[in-house]
């Protein structure tokens, strides 16, 4: 079975195609990790995320925003498409819309 990364990362400029980073906060079984990026502390935050990929969960609120952190700190697309990504944001819109049948039945 596979860990749970629960993670909320912060970055600038969101109207734009490429954000610019300000942290990552990650907790994990070994606790919280938060790193502070300023332009300059990638290397940090992509090897913790490369060492993770096969092994664990990335559980955000909104994936669609943490995806675009990862891609602007360099993460590669065919990386991303690897992560199994838990969107708690969908899923709560599921359970809103009654879709919890599909949810417990994994349809």
């Amino acid at each position: 079975m596979k860990g749970k990364i629960f993670l909320d990362t912060e970055f600038s400029r969101v109207s734009e195609p490429r954000v610019r980073p300000v942290c990552i906060s990650f907790l994990d079984d070994g606790g919280e990790v938060t790193i502070w990026t300023h332009d300059t502390n990638y290397e940090r935050v992509k090897d913790y995320i490369l060492a993770h990929v096969d092994t664990h969960d990335f559980v955000a609120f909104s994936v669609e925003a943490e995806a675009r952190f990862f891609r602007a700190i360099g993460i590669p697309d065919d990386v991303l498409l690897k992560i199994t990504w838990v969107d708690l944001y969908l899923e709560w819109r599921m359970l809103l819309n009654n879709n919890d049948a599909n949810i417990v039945t994994g349809k």
